[in-house]
């Protein structure tokens, strides 16, 4: 597995990725291939997924298109470890409250909505449902969520960048 890197660097994980297929030699390298990416890095090419997909549906026709059987079951489900437990009870500070989090950042620029808006429609939303929100971030993105915690009426928590089974916990 590659090691956690910020969002920034998502356009070069998918070269390298696309670079360790050739590498491989596999018999079998399926990818979505994207115009970025050498194009005989996959003997299989998958469909981006359309807005309708979700992950899980998206992930499961892409079995299909392999020709593999697939499990029906779209049940989720996260175990948690020992030391993500002891995280989340060090982290007692929304106890007994309605939480919502938010992320306005995404990796994707042309996908964000204006942090304007976001922080009026959580405002609302906080105000209506008297919730307790908590803004996520990740590297990259510190100032977009701190912009945000700044126009927002209601008392957000900016949380730390974490890594995604913490924020999980």
């Amino acid at each position: 597995a590659l090691p956690e890197q910020p969002a920034a660097a998502s356009e070069n994980t998918i070269e390298i990725t696309a670079q360790l297929c050739i590498v491989s030699g596999a018999k079998y390298r399926a990818g979505v291939y994207g115009g970025g990416c050498l194009p005989r890095s996959y003997n299989i090419i998958l469909n981006e997924p359309t807005r309708a997909d979700t992950a899980v549906d998206y992930l499961l026709s892409l079995l299909r298109i392999l020709g593999l059987k697939n499990d029906r079951n779209k049940k989720t489900e996260i175990y948690f470890t020992n030391r993500e437990r002891e995280f989340a009870r060090k982290k007692t500070w929304f106890l007994g409250k309605r939480i919502v989090g938010v992320q306005p950042a995404c990796s994707i620029k042309g996908h964000r909505w204006p942090v304007e808006n976001f922080a009026k429609l959580v405002d609302i939303l906080a105000k209506k449902h008297n919730l307790q929100i908590l803004i996520f971030q990740a590297w990259g993105e510190e100032k977009i969520s701190l912009r945000m915690k700044n126009l927002m009426e209601g008392k957000p928590i900016l949380l730390p960048v974490m890594k995604l089974r913490e924020y999980l916990s």
